[in-house]
């Protein structure tokens, strides 16, 4: 063999990893899901288990007389709910845009609604939030989205204590356990992000997630596991983490987590989502303030499939 024959191959040998490299080079799944397929409408034909949608579409409440929040809402299948005197959530292609396509929901609410009814303010009028129809967690459960605290005229304050994301009890009359919340992700008066959970109506145990940013969509992916007997579990994947699930920004498992009556080890009633804005900080109103928070992309799938953070994730795929 010739010695430009042996340089040749040499050479061929020495770029084959950086051709392969550059061939099978991973880059983040970037989907848009205003375009794409979407459990927008699919999801509610198909397999309650998954709720979705980029609000892209307009899509009418089925049970619009079932709650006063439902007459008008197009943004099913998710509803307003302990959103009442003027706060309102709104099907919008303005203000702070949309993390994918051109819609989002946008989620209003003035401390000049709080005491409309007189007297105290209420749950009722410190919201603005949507939630799912029946169908709700009892074991596992999934919720993925992004969300948007804008500033400006109208704008999120990150010095006031606000939460955007919550798994709330769904009690009925034959159970004696609270109807309040069991976890919540909420803004507090320090500007950063905090995950919160417990377990029955006892002390809660809080942990920091993120500093609070302003004026960016930030993604969110999280996976709960009601447990009783010390085998709960909560996982957070949250900005850039949603890219890697492997890389959760927090986790922590072998918990008791959940509150209700119970089957097993499994909750009997379940555990909805809401997410939008509860500003339950009422001592920490300013007159005349209003809050606005932005979110798109909201996916909640019930149960623990093998493909489950993907399909929640903003950043992936459904299908």
């Amino acid at each position: 063999m010739n010695k430009n024959l042996k340089s040749k191959i040499f050479a061929m040998v020495i770029s084959m990893p950086m051709f392969l490299a550059a061939c099978y080079k991973t880059e983040p799944l970037v989907y848009d899901k205003a375009s794409g397929p979407s459990l927008e409408i699919n999801s509610l034909l198909t397999n309650s288990n998954e709720k979705e949608t980029s609000f892209e579409t307009a899509v009418n409440d089925p049970n619009p007389n079932s709650d006063p929040n439902r007459v008008n809402n197009v943004l099913y299948p998710f509803w307003p709910r302990n959103t009442t005197n003027g706060n309102e959530v709104q099907r919008i292609q303005s203000g702070a845009g949309a993390k994918d396509g051109t819609w989002s929901a946008k989620f209003i609410w003035s401390e000049n609604n709080v005491l409309l009814s007189g007297g105290e303010p209420t749950r009722n009028t410190k919201g603005a939030e949507l939630t799912q129809d029946a169908n709700f967690i009892k074991e596992d459960g999934w919720f993925g989205g992004a969300y948007y605290l804008p500033t400006g005229g109208t704008n999120f304050p990150i010095n006031k204590n606000t939460i955007i994301l919550q798994g709330i009890n769904n009690v009925n009359a034959g159970c004696t356990a609270l109807n309040t919340w069991t976890w919540h992700l909420g803004i507090e008066s320090d500007g950063k992000l905090y995950l919160t959970w417990r377990y029955g109506a006892g002390g809660s145990t809080k942990q920091f997630i993120a500093n609070a940013q302003v004026n960016l969509w930030k993604s969110l992916v999280i996976h709960v596991r009601y447990s009783r007997n010390g085998t709960g579990m909560i996982e957070v994947w949250h900005g850039d983490a949603t890219l890697n699930q492997s890389n959760p920004t927090f986790t922590i498992s072998g918990i008791n987590i959940g509150q209700d009556c119970w089957n097993g080890d499994s909750l009997q009633n379940g555990t909805p989502i809401k997410f939008g804005m509860y500003c339950h900080d009422h001592a920490n109103y300013t007159n005349g303030e209003t809050r606005v928070l932005y979110w798109d992309m909201p996916s909640v799938l019930v149960g623990n499939p093998s493909d489950a953070w993907r399909k929640v994730n903003p950043y992936q795929p459904n299908y």
